[in-house]
């Protein structure tokens, strides 16, 4: 978060000074990317980040990877720990990618607020830092230089904690379609317990009822108009997904290219949300059904 932090408060003063480089441009002269600027210098992150693409400070695979990050720190701050057995690592990656891109921004001079003073962590890289002058631009390169160097980061190291959670989750799946399929009062196939719990959800959207009273569906609720559900309306998939989410899991693990393992990652996350959540809470309502039923035979 304090990377993610650090580096959104870069971007924006970057975006400042250019603001104020060009508004002296005569009127024949434009600034290229005028837009892009104006929507820069406001509040959002992903059009700070297009902004240093357009500077040439980050490229696309570096933007990419900074918007991946700043989604992990929402989610840490707007929804509570998320992604805790990766943290540790995306972070020194994090930091790392941060450090390398402020190393070699462009900074014809630093300054700080008036009474301002910086804190004593930062004595080991500036000079005289208790002046009344703030330190060189080229003292704040070589800071963010050696703070690089001191990350300890390996690319197969994140590649490796990454496929391990993707792992993990993979398997909560696998096990909640086993029970769902098996040990149900009603046994089904495994591609039938994933129909199911896409058609519940989809069933009670307006696109489906939509959908439903354009094209014939002759009952109005309940479990028949979910079957109907189930047969006729698009889902996102219908049959098993385990086996190829595991293909991807072992073509992360083996990822050299740490931007490209976290874009792996990312991806499979967002892609399999819905479907992985929809048999999480199906598989907690029969683990309640079968608490009820012991709960009723001990006489509670």
């Amino acid at each position: 978060m304090l990377t993610d932090n650090a580096l959104e408060i870069s971007f924006h003063h970057l975006a400042l000074d250019k603001q104020a480089e060009i508004m002296w441009r005569a009127p024949n002269n434009p600034y290229e990317y005028t837009d892009a600027l104006n929507d820069a210098v406001r509040r959002h992150f992903d059009a700070k980040v297009r902004f240093m693409k357009n500077l040439k400070i980050i490229n696309d695979e570096e933007a990419v990877t900074i918007n991946i990050f700043h989604g992990f720190r929402n989610e840490v701050y707007h929804i509570g720990l998320q992604h805790e057995r990766v943290l540790p690592t995306i972070s020194r990656f994090y930091l790392k990618v941060a450090s390398d891109i402020l190393s070699r921004q462009s900074l014809a001079s630093l300054t700080y607020g008036v009474g301002l003073k910086p804190p004593d962590r930062v004595a080991k890289y500036f000079k005289n830092v208790n002046s009344v002058f703030p330190p060189l631009p080229s003292e704040y390169f070589d800071a963010c230089s050696q703070i690089s160097k001191k990350i300890v980061f390996e690319a197969a190291e994140l590649a490796v904690a990454l496929a391990e959670h993707m792992e993990e989750l993979i398997d909560e799946t696998d096990i909640s379609l086993d029970t769902l399929s098996r040990d149900t009062p009603n046994p089904c196939t495994r591609d039938e317990v994933i129909v199911r719990c896409l058609a519940w959800k989809a069933a009670a959207t307006d696109e489906a009822k939509e959908f439903a009273r354009l094209n014939g569906c002759q009952v109005q609720g309940g479990f028949a108009y979910v079957d109907w559900i189930a047969k006729n309306y698009k889902l996102p998939i219908k049959k098993d997904p385990i086996e190829n989410w595991r293909k991807r899991k072992d073509r992360l693990r083996l990822e050299e290219n740490p931007h490209k393992a976290l874009k792996l990652y990312r991806n499979f996350i967002d892609e399999t949300v819905e479907i992985r959540n929809e048999i999480a809470d199906s598989h907690a309502a029969f683990d309640r059904y079968i608490d009820g039923l012991i709960d009723e035979r001990r006489g509670k």
